[in-house]
């Protein structure tokens, strides 16, 4: 009874991460696929970093909010957790600065645009991240989007305006937001990667240090992986469930056959 049960649970185990391997793959290229697909349309009439970003920009909101005002009533966490985020994004906008940044942060990566997550600080203290934007690189200088609210801060000349010079002119150059643009959203401070969160990623970093240098370890996209980590394990149990439900079917199959093979 014991090697029996041994081994069921050795076939549970085995069919649940050979089934997770190969869901998260087919997620995974059918996530790209269709990034790429939305990311190339978004962008056919530009010709310019400028324009390219923005079209970009205006491609996220114009893509998700649509189907935010759909299914904001239908929010179910559970729902998406076992998609790759952005493709759980894509289906079930939850409007939220995160959501839209590693949407935005996806169509670009297609266009080979680097970029990165950061966090804004608020005030009075600047301790708490009250906002997530995207930082992109155009000519090795780092200029602020925000996609949640498709847009930029610019200065004299429509030039681009990086995190410093926002913070530095907000008094000029706030009128640009939108109305629903909150008041705390003023560019105070920021940080990459909130390493000080707890326990875990204090070691995470302390790890990293040991073979990375700082200034790459801080901007390391932390959230990107810990949903991936969260679509990692939903994926698992989806399988195990599975799994789990295959091989009682399997197991009241041969026992109905061996019960009507005794009769015989």
């Amino acid at each position: 009874m014991y090697d029996l049960a041994r081994k069921l649970c050795t076939w549970l185990l085995r069919l649940s991460l050979g089934g997770t391997c190969v869901l998260m793959t087919l997620l995974g290229i059918y996530e790209s696929i269709v990034v790429r697909t939305i990311s190339d349309e978004f962008v056919q009439e530009a010709s310019t970093p400028d324009e390219l970003i923005d079209n970009l920009l205006q491609g996220t909101t114009r893509l998700l909010n649509p189907r935010y005002d759909i299914y904001h009533h239908y929010q179910d966490e559970n729902r998406t957790l076992w998609l790759p985020s952005v493709l759980g994004q894509l289906l079930f906008p939850s409007r939220d600065c995160g959501g839209y940044s590693e949407v935005f942060r996806y169509l670009a990566y297609y266009q080979g645009i680097e970029t990165r997550l950061v966090q804004m600080l608020c005030p009075p203290k600047n301790l708490n991240a009250c906002h997530i934007i995207v930082e992109v690189k155009v000519n090795d200088v780092w200029y602020p989007v925000d996609p949640l609210y498709g847009m930029r801060f610019r200065g004299a000349n429509n030039a681009w305006l990086t995190f410093d010079e926002i913070r530095a002119s907000w008094e000029t150059v706030k009128s640009q937001a939108p109305d629903d643009y909150l008041p705390i959203y003023i560019y105070a401070e920021k940080r990459h990667v909130n390493w000080g969160k707890n326990a875990l990623t204090r070691l995470m970093r302390t790890i990293l240090l040991l073979g990375l240098e700082p200034a790459v370890v801080d901007t390391i996209p932390l959230r990107s992986f810990y949903y991936s980590f969260l679509n990692l394990l939903a994926g698992l149990a989806l399988m195990l469930l599975i799994s789990f439900e295959l091989l009682l079917l399997i197991g009241g199959i041969l026992s109905k056959r061996l019960q009507a093979r005794r009769k015989k």
